[in-house]
């Protein structure tokens, strides 16, 4: 794992969802409707780094309504759902953020998403991500995913280096 590369102004937030902002668990009832638990604090976390003028985007290989009801109680515009490749998903919503890429911190936590660690200014990886995710990661978090990784990016930024300006 690099080391974090502190004073990187970040003006586009990513995070992946499963896995990150939830543990990854999904509930299936007999109906097939889907549960996924998040945080307050880090619904608080995000809606206070989007009031501060920071952009913050989901980028998901998940797909439905409840991903995109994640989304709308987080308040996210900026989502791109679907995506099985990271790295065209990341291009493309800094794209769209009209963001370049070395202004963008990206958390994810799986295999999938360590292209796109690795290719974000800073790529943080959630404590209990996988191998190749924490090895392409700047930095890997105290916090495992769906205990509050948002607020540990966004809070308590000088420990990871994502947010510092």
């Amino acid at each position: 794992m690099a080391a974090a590369r502190p004073g990187k102004r970040i003006e586009l937030l990513v995070f992946d969802v499963d896995g990150v902002l939830t543990d990854g668990t999904v509930l299936i009832d007999a109906e097939g409707h889907e549960w996924k638990q998040l945080r307050y604090r880090d619904l608080d976390a995000v809606t206070a780094a989007m009031a501060s003028g920071l952009r913050v985007a989901f980028l998901s290989g998940e797909t439905g309504p409840l991903l995109t009801r994640i989304a709308e109680r987080f308040g996210i515009q900026l989502l791109s759902s679907g995506a099985k490749d990271k790295v065209r998903g990341l291009t493309a919503l800094a794209a769209e953020a009209g963001v370049p890429m070395s202004r963008v911190c990206y958390v994810g936590d799986s295999d999938r998403d360590a292209p796109a660690l690795a290719l974000a200014a800073i790529g943080l990886a959630p404590r209990d991500a996988s191998p190749l995710a924490r090895k392409a990661a700047d930095s890997v978090l105290r916090t495992a995913g769906g205990d509050g990784v948002a607020v540990e990016v966004i809070e308590r930024p000088t420990r990871n280096g994502c947010l510092r300006k």
